[in-house]
């Protein structure tokens, strides 16, 4: 998983009850056992598998290497030492399989437009998989339910469409390539296996065929299943990053991102596909809670870490945002909350770079046990769709829904900017966007916790 930014750093966890929240140590804290203030940690990573063992690797500032340790019933131990990634962008991502070996991927200490991919296994330590591999981008890598080795992000030659790509036969193979992404990001968890081993990637980027014209002005979820590419849902007009993927116990799949949905300032959207419709279950109100990491709960409760704010935590119960206890165990300040992981037992994990006495900073892992949910979370009821009318218009349109209510509306252009917004307190209303260039758009109507978008064509 791939970590960037070297920002103070808040952190922030949807969780699931009201009852008191402790977070505690993960065998020892400070793992890595700094000895000056001159150390500090960059692009932190970490994994649970499903055995219980947690993995965390960090590329560390004083030897300049990339470090994986392991902890197993609460000791932790060094695996191996890796090598130098690339010095100016130490990228890493690395996957843990339930059977005890380890896979990393990070750029080239050559040329950090190609990646290194390394397997772990006990007794053998680190050996490389086949070549390195060409991007100009963010990568993402991936293990799929039977463990084989997968790569999103990968091109072929500057300015090409992303492919995916997986280890098979002693070589990468690829598998897919991702149409109009030649400009997206793939971070850490923005694409995942579902539980039937069909791959789900958030894309963002252009799509000239579509009239978008930039990168992040939409997100797309694809759909790979065995060399069949499908989308999945429907498109979502909001320009975004940090884009993670995940699926609950019942195989139905999330998308958590920071996103722009106003073109202003950023903070984080979660939504779960309903149907064909991704809709809209939780956000934040401010750019303090813009998203970084983001995972789920069997029973559905997504949980994530914040870039900016007062590193409180807090949890979501049923769509309320509620403070949990505070990261700082120990009274140490937190200097960023690398990365966040939920194991099968609802258990939230979370790697914390701790500034100590002294200035010395360290890493730890901290856990909070979260209540189990007997049942999923409440699917919320399909919004009522509404109906819009004349559409291709000239710029005057009624909008109409069965309901009477404070309905708020928003109207998007096809980069993601919010060009005109109002309310709809009666059944209809005519929309006047005679002063707006041709072209396509979207209208959102927020109907209290539920949200449903429509295209228009002002012709």
């Amino acid at each position: 998983m791939k970590r960037a930014l070297h920002f103070l750093v808040t952190f922030l966890i949807l969780c699931n009850t009201a009852t008191a929240q402790n977070w505690q140590y993960v065998g020892n804290p400070f793992i890595h056992g700094s000895k000056n203030t001159d150390t500090w940690f960059a692009w932190g990573d970490l994994e649970i598998n499903k055995i219980g063992e947690a993995y965390i690797a960090y590329w560390e500032s004083t030897t300049k290497q990339i470090h994986v340790a392991r902890s197993y019933k609460g000791n932790w131990s060094a695996l191996d030492p890796i090598g130098y990634p690339h010095a100016f962008v130490p990228i890493l991502d690395l996957e843990v399989s339930d059977k005890g070996s380890a896979v990393i991927a990070f750029q080239s200490p050559h040329r950090n437009n190609y990646i290194y991919v390394m397997s772990y296994n006990a007794g053998a330590g680190w050996s490389h998989l086949g070549d390195s591999i060409y991007t100009i981008s963010k990568f993402n890598l991936l293990l799929d339910r039977k463990g084989v080795p997968t790569l999103v992000g990968v091109q072929q030659q500057p300015k090409a469409d992303m492919q995916v790509m997986q280890f098979k036969n002693k070589s990468w193979t690829t598998l897919a390539t991702l149409p109009y992404s030649s400009e997206a990001n793939f971070d850490d968890n923005s694409s995942r296996f579902e539980l039937k081993n069909r791959l789900l990637i958030c894309v963002q980027g252009s799509n000239p065929a579509t009239g978008w014209p930039n990168q992040g002005a939409y997100n797309r979820i694809l759909m790979l299943d065995g060399s069949a590419l499908t989308q999945v849902g429907d498109t979502l007009p909001i320009s975004s990053s940090w884009n993670q993927v995940s699926v609950d116990a019942a195989n139905r799949p999330y998308l958590a991102c920071c996103g722009n949905a106003s073109a202003t300032i950023p903070k984080t959207y979660v939504y779960k596909l309903d149907g064909t419709k991704w809709q809209s279950i939780a956000d934040t109100p401010t750019y303090a809670d813009g998203l970084y990491r983001a995972d789920i709960t069997r029973s559905g409760i997504p949980a994530f870490t914040t870039l900016y704010g007062n590193k409180a935590m807090h949890y979501c119960d049923s769509g309320k945002l509620i403070k949990m206890d505070s990261l700082n165990t120990v009274s140490n300040s937190i200097w960023m909350a690398w990365d966040l992981a939920i194991s099968d037992s609802d258990d939230v994990y979370v790697l914390i770079d701790e500034v100590r006495a002294g200035g010395m900073r360290d890493l730890s892992v901290v856990k909070n046990r979260l209540p189990k949910r007997e049942l999923p979370l409440k699917v919320p009821e399909r919004p009522i769709e509404f109906k819009i009318y004349p559409n291709p218009t000239s710029g005057l349109f009624t909008i109409e829904h069965p309901n009477a209510g404070n309905h708020k509306i928003n109207i998007y252009n096809n980069t993601g900017r919010i060009v005109q917004q109002g309310y709809l307190h009666h059944r209809q209303k005519t929309i006047d966007m005679r002063h707006h260039p041709r072209g396509l758009y979207y209208v959102q109507l927020i109907d209290g916790a539920q949200t449903h978008t429509e295209k228009i064509v002002l012709e």
